[in-house]
């Protein structure tokens, strides 16, 4: 009864005269075969109004001497026996059975929980015999007594009604009383508020063991052989070492060096001088920026653990710049990586620009000047680009357009930086494009060819064709700023420029240039499905399912069931291994975690496999890696059937 004393603070005395005792212990022979142990009790109380003026109860408990007698004998702690007497010592003390419920108490236990790995009231054994009570039952005698006995300050009728509050080796959240709460959540990161009172938390370790940071003036978290604890309105901290005051427990971890991004073009410049800066730091932290001594701003971690600033404005010039943060208590974190980037606020000078176009022609030629080095852009009024030069060292550049559509134009000449700033010429270059030379498609499926000398051929709508009687070697396809460009490179065809235009078909090839249509999407497909170029055949076949409506995901749903996928990814693999198998066969590189996580946790829910493989297959990253593959088309053969 030494152990029961100790974990309910119950004074227990042993006596000889069983008419004056509480608790009966008897050693008896229980008919019931089946039965090692039994307990029963009963209680008599006299009460006036609202005061008990005497109270009285007795407790049987009875463990067999007959068919458990073998057992029973041996009380030994660690032994069947003892761990039949701590269940029956449990009933006497108030615990019930985890599976029944009764008028007074409906509660019960889920199954994977019922057993005396967790409860030692449970009749499923799992683990033991065990010495001492299991943690339900510990936490169920920390609520009903407190630990500090029969009407003390804590537990069920209470003094105070101040409670004791008991968590499990999990997560675990505990919401105190307005009274003087004592708190010991165990193992595991647990979220406590103690309420109004002076409240109380337990820690099982030294104070020097425990590593404290201020979230804001009344919420610390510990962080220990516990767990990683939040706590909220608590007042006193017990450790083995002693009973703190919050005031006594100093913060002195600094939290984790955050991390910075700030945008920046592919030649290392911010869009203005005054950078968007983002990162990620320890929750309720202030994070500052430097460039070597200078402050560059600061911010405050938000409650996500995101936080951004906009920069004081910087002069022109390269930078590297770091940041730090600071915790509630003043500790500074290590400096993150140094980021490095470059500031032009100013723009280029703006250009001139001028242009020859014969009558009938569909070829004009631009030039001007500009700043030298700078990207000269010709844009028409939906900012399409028709054409892109550099100006050069003597500052000129000049452009000769490829063959243009019929239609009027008013083009903008534009001069941008290598940090992205532009500049517009003062007067737009108007102009009208009517050439024989030129043919225009319909809404639908068309097929087209050139003349003699330089087209313009626009396809307004459905999957168009061109087509074109020389052999494939004999001309040079390449994408251009409107469309794509075909150059023979003999005879009469010229250059033409393919605009809206799908496939093109030549006297022994034929080659997709709808790299952001359905060609491109059969072919990024077939990639991601096989880690391989498609076989011109099976592309051209799938182009033409998708040309006559087949979606991209019913095309990708028939991928994952083919062998060749099948053998690649795993016929019966787990979603963790068919998106592991996508990372390296799609994207050749490692797994990211967090992208990782997003697409198990999709399957898991039920997305199909198909839907998965296409989201890889569009991937931009998966697009970015197939551009030097794809930019130019692709030849296939198409599918007649």
């Amino acid at each position: 009864m030494a152990y029961v004393a100790s974990i309910t603070g119950i004074v227990f005395s042993e006596t000889s005269n069983g008419a004056s005792a509480s608790v009966h212990f008897v050693n008896t022979d229980i008919p019931d075969f089946s039965t090692s142990g039994l307990c029963s009790w009963y209680a008599d109380a006299t009460i006036m109004g609202t005061n008990v003026l005497s109270y009285k109860a007795n407790a049987y408990i009875y463990l067999d001497n007959t068919q458990f007698g073998a057992q029973n004998a041996n009380l030994t702690p660690g032994s069947a026996g003892y761990e039949t007497l701590l269940h029956e010592i449990g009933h006497m003390l108030g615990l019930k059975h985890p599976f029944e419920t009764s008028t007074q108490n409906g509660n019960t236990l889920p199954y994977a929980e019922d057993s005396s790995a967790y409860t030692l009231m449970s009749y499923r054994d799992v683990g033991g015999p065990y010495s001492s009570f299991s943690p339900y039952d510990v936490a169920a005698l920390n609520w009903l007594y407190g630990r500090d006995g029969l009407g003390g300050a804590l537990g069920v009728g209470s003094i105070t009604g101040a409670r004791y509050f008991t968590g499990t080796a999990g997560i675990d959240t505990l919401t105190g009383t307005a009274f003087n709460d004592t708190f010991n959540a165990g193992g595991g990161n647990d979220t406590i508020n103690g309420g109004d009172g002076e409240d109380t938390a337990i820690f099982s370790g030294s104070s020097t063991s425990y590593g404290f940071i201020d979230m804001d003036t009344n919420t610390i978290r510990v962080q220990g052989a516990d767990g990683v604890d939040l706590l909220t309105s608590i007042e006193i901290f017990q450790f083995s070492n002693g009973n703190f005051r919050r005031s006594e427990i100093a913060d002195t971890v600094a939290p984790p060096a955050p991390t910075l991004s700030i945008p920046k073009n592919a030649n290392g410049y911010v869009n203005d001088n005054t950078p968007f800066l983002s990162g990620i730091g320890e929750i309720g932290a202030t994070i500052k920026v430097f460039s070597g001594p200078a402050q560059l701003g600061a911010a405050t971690v938000d409650a996500k653990g995101f936080w951004t600033m906009t920069s004081i404005a910087l002069p022109d010039g390269s930078y590297s710049v770091v940041a730090t943060a600071t915790d509630g208590s003043g500790n500074v974190s290590a400096s993150s990586a140094p980021f490095a980037f470059k500031v032009d606020a100013h723009a280029p000078s703006a250009p001139t620009a001028a242009f020859t176009l014969s009558a009938g022609a569909n070829q004009p030629a631009f030039s001007g000047t500009g700043e030298i080095g700078t990207d000269i852009y010709l844009m028409d009024v939906s900012n399409a680009v028709l054409g892109k030069t550099v100006v050069d060292g003597a500052g000129k550049w000049s452009i000769a357009s490829a063959p243009v559509a019929n239609g009027n134009y008013s083009v903008t000449v534009q001069s941008a930086d290598v940090a992205d700033n532009v500049t517009a010429a003062v007067s737009k270059l108007v102009f009208s494009v009517n050439s024989s030379l030129n043919k225009v498609g319909t809404a639908g499926n068309d097929t087209m060819s050139g003349t003699a000398g330089n087209n313009a051929l626009s396809g307004l709508g459905g999957t168009d064709l061109v087509v074109y009687a020389g052999a494939r070697g004999n001309y040079t396809v390449a994408e251009a700023s409107n469309g794509f460009t075909v150059t023979a490179k003999s005879g009469a065809d010229g250059l033409d420029s393919l605009i809206g235009i799908e496939r093109i078909k030549f006297a022994d090839a034929s080659v997709a240039i709808d790299i952001d249509g359905v060609g491109g999407q059969a072919y990024r497909l077939y990639q991601a499905a096989y880690d391989r170029a498609p076989d011109l055949a099976g592309v051209g076949f799938w182009m033409a399912k998708m040309d006559q409506g087949v979606s991209l995901s019913a095309v990708a749903a028939d991928f994952v069931t083919q062998k060749e996928t099948t053998d690649l990814y795993g016929a019966n693999s787990s979603n963790t291994t068919f998106v592991s198998l996508l990372y390296q066969h799609v994207l050749h590189r490692p797994l990211d975690q967090a992208g990782a996580d997003f697409w198990v946790k999709g399957l898991d829910n039920g997305v199909a496999r198909g839907e998965v493989l296409k989201g890889f297959s569009e991937s931009g990253e998966n697009i970015a890696q197939l551009v030097a593959t794809t930019h130019n088309g692709f030849e296939y053969i198409p599918y007649l059937g």
